[in-house]
């Protein structure tokens, strides 16, 4: 029996109240605070990468932009413009938006020159009056996958058509948004195919990587003429994101900086951390689409370690495809071939349990990221292992868990959940 993945009717409401009344009030009070700062607007999405080549490319514009940190939606990106916390607790929000009219009005307007933008094409009303709320002068559009599909389910059998394919028409809206330029990989057929007939002129990005080396001791990307070095182990897709930055950074007739050592990579992605008994860990327990999985599982084989463990969590917002999603993704740990296998949530369990267990005898289930698991891992540490932790379900609390330093744990996506799982 398939998992229900269907919202149920209590989020849809929300849904329906976030489109039709928050959003749109939203957007109306940041857009009159864009017009009054007139920032030159560039905008990152994209179904995986977006984070990252935000990051990147604040090591480039320093403190000449703002940035839309923790944030990717229309509500988030409306505090993130006028200098409200985007990303504090929901029980504050009301108060955020009680402020958001005054602050649009009277707040002081910024001095930064750029503001970039990460936009979450997560729901079927994203690309919605999206143009004339930031009217964005640049686009760069990372990837495009199967991902946020529950969001569409409901669309799609309305209208006889694959969620997917409205996911593609979304990001295409919204990449065609873009008054001056669009950058946009040159190897995907897919988003040359959505863009024609744009107005805006397109870089399609073709840089062609010589060379990838990842190790404990960071990753180096090697392009014609450029090397980018980075002290922490990064996927090899990466490397689309560099190339779409270096000619970002053309265009804006900007020089590039390729050493990137002192690269603070965002929270869950692929941060390299000490472990209990001298084991390595690396946290990339954000971001659970298949496309992301794949990826770093790719980095994965190419890291240096005695052993590699992996410990996997559900992928979530996958809709009607939550059960060939996961199917695919265990198809991705059998090539892997890992030296121990942890999964943790309730659809592995359904779905990818019976195609691994036979391969994995030892392989360990848990519902979730808890103390008995804790438990396990570290009984189970010898010293020797490289552990990869990649999914939905908090595994960031694992993570915390097996630190050696727990100072590190500042560098976590959400630090401070382990207290709650240890809590007698």
């Amino acid at each position: 029996m398939q998992m229900n993945e269907t919202p149920g009717l209590l989020n849809r409401l929300k849904v329906f109240i976030g489109q039709n009344f928050l959003e749109p009030y939203c957007c109306f009070f940041s857009r009159v605070y864009l017009r009054r700062w007139r920032p030159t607007v560039i905008v990152i999405t994209g179904s995986v990468g977006k984070t990252n080549l935000l990051y990147l490319l604040k090591e480039q514009f320093g403190s000449e932009a703002a940035y839309s940190y923790r944030a990717n939606t229309k509500t988030g990106i409306t505090f993130s413009v006028l200098g409200l916390p985007a990303a504090a607790e929901r029980w504050r929000w009301p108060l955020l938006i009680a402020a958001v009219p005054f602050a649009a009005f009277f707040k002081r307007v910024r001095e930064e020159k750029f503001y970039l933008v990460e936009y979450d094409v997560s729901e079927t009303a994203a690309a919605r009056y999206f143009k004339w709320w930031l009217n964005p002068a640049i686009c760069l559009w990372t990837t495009v996958s199967e991902s946020h599909l529950q969001a569409f389910d409901r669309a799609a059998r309305k209208q006889g058509r694959e969620p997917f394919e409205l996911v593609v028409e979304d990001f295409a809206k919204v990449v065609r948004a873009a008054s001056e330029r669009i950058f946009a990989p040159g190897s995907s057929r897919l988003m040359r195919n959505s863009l024609k007939g744009t107005d805006a002129p397109i870089s399609w990005s073709d840089g062609e990587l010589l060379s990838y080396e990842v190790g404990p001791k960071g990753t180096v990307f090697k392009f014609p003429g450029r090397e980018f070095v980075f002290s922490q182990p990064l996927p090899r897709q990466l490397a689309d994101s560099l190339a779409l930055m270096t000619d970002l950074l053309k265009h804006c007739g900007r020089e590039v900086k390729t050493d990137c050592r002192d690269w603070p990579a965002p929270p869950g992605r692929s941060t390299l951390l000490a472990g209990y008994k001298g084991c390595w860990l690396i946290d990339s327990s954000y971001n659970a689409q298949l496309e992301a999985v794949a990826a770093v599982l790719e980095m994965f084989k190419e890291f240096s370690a005695a052993k590699k463990w992996l410990v996997i969590g559900d992928m979530t917002e996958q809709g009607s495809f939550v059960e060939r999603a996961h199917r695919d993704l265990a198809e991705l740990i059998i090539d892997f071939k890992p030296d121990r296998l942890f999964l943790v949530g309730r659809r592995l369990k359904q779905y990818a349990c019976p195609l691994l267990e036979k391969r994995y005898p030892d392989l360990h289930w848990s519902p979730r990221a808890d103390a008995a698991l804790i438990k396990l891992l570290k009984d189970s540490v010898t010293g020797e292992e490289a552990i990869l932790f990649k999914g939905a379900g908090f595994l960031d609390i694992l993570v915390e868990a097996l630190l050696k330093n727990q100072a590190d744990a500042a560098l976590l996506n959400n630090p401070g959940r382990l207290r709650r799982v240890l809590r007698p």
